[in-house]
């Protein structure tokens, strides 16, 4: 397995743990008021669920690559509380662009 696809993996993968527990932890809204860190967790599960599927699709085409650049800046611009997932999966995908 390639660094860049390991990266991307690890990546998704917090930031789809992070996102699941930030939407679980507001998913209750109190007094009728919607939280946006319970959107933000939604967009972060999301993000990390495309994130892993690029990640492991990253070898058969290079319009993957780019859609992987994407989906980690959207992460990383949301930013669930931790920015550590989306950072790694931008560090996966340059490597992978750069090769």
């Amino acid at each position: 397995m390639k660094t860049a696809t390991i990266l991307g993996v690890l990546g998704g993968l917090i930031t789809l743990i992070v996102g699941a527990v930030a939407a679980a932890g507001t998913a209750v809204p109190s007094w009728g008021v919607v939280s946006l860190a319970g959107s933000a967790g939604l967009v972060g599960v999301v993000v990390g669920i495309l994130t892993l599927i690029f990640a492991w699709m990253a070898a058969k085409s290079k319009a993957v690559w780019a859609l992987w650049l994407i989906f980690s800046l959207i992460g990383l611009a949301v930013g669930v509380g931790v920015v550590i997932g989306p950072l790694l999966a931008l560090i996966g995908s340059l490597l992978a662009l750069k090769k």
